[in-house]
């Protein structure tokens, strides 16, 4: 069989550029490809250097200093306050404790008392105010009393 003609500016074909130096595309037996060079990465910049930042275009630049060595930033998160007691550390005296409860009279027993004055069950529209259900709730720390959340059943 001839071999077709070949043109110069053609690239050169598949088998030409997958095959090893045996011919073959993959290395023989007992032979290893060598592996290209790794990149060494980069060390961290010591403490008390600025870290740098891409910046981009129209973007301002900020530069930021790592904390002194030693430094220690402790953020709590915030807990939500619900309607039962809750374990917490009280954000006043430092002391771990279960809040008490107290309930106050809110938005929400105010809206009952005007509904069901307004339907014409006046006879039955102080009954919000003795059910600790339409109130809202307020959290004290059960060590210094002080206030420490609230819950409003209608905010």
């Amino acid at each position: 069989m001839d071999k077709p003609p070949t043109d110069p500016a053609a690239p050169p074909a598949y088998n030409a550029t997958v095959a090893g130096p045996t011919g073959h595309p993959y290395p023989a037996q007992g032979q290893q490809q060598p592996y290209p060079p790794q990149a060494q990465p980069q060390p961290y910049p010591p403490a008390g250097h600025a870290y740098p930042q891409q910046a981009y275009p129209g973007q301002p630049v900020i530069v930021t200093q790592a904390p002194a060595a030693g430094t220690v930033y402790v953020q709590q998160a915030v807990q939500t306050l619900g309607e039962h007691p809750t374990t917490m550390v009280c954000p006043h005296c430092q002391a771990q404790m279960v809040t008490r409860l107290d309930y106050e009279v809110g938005l929400l027993t105010w809206l009952i008392v005007g509904v069901l004055f307004i339907v014409l069950l006046w006879p039955c529209c102080l009954i919000p105010f003795c059910v600790p259900a339409c109130k809202d709730v307020i959290h004290y720390c059960s060590n210094c009393n002080r206030q420490v959340g609230r819950r409003n059943r209608l905010t």
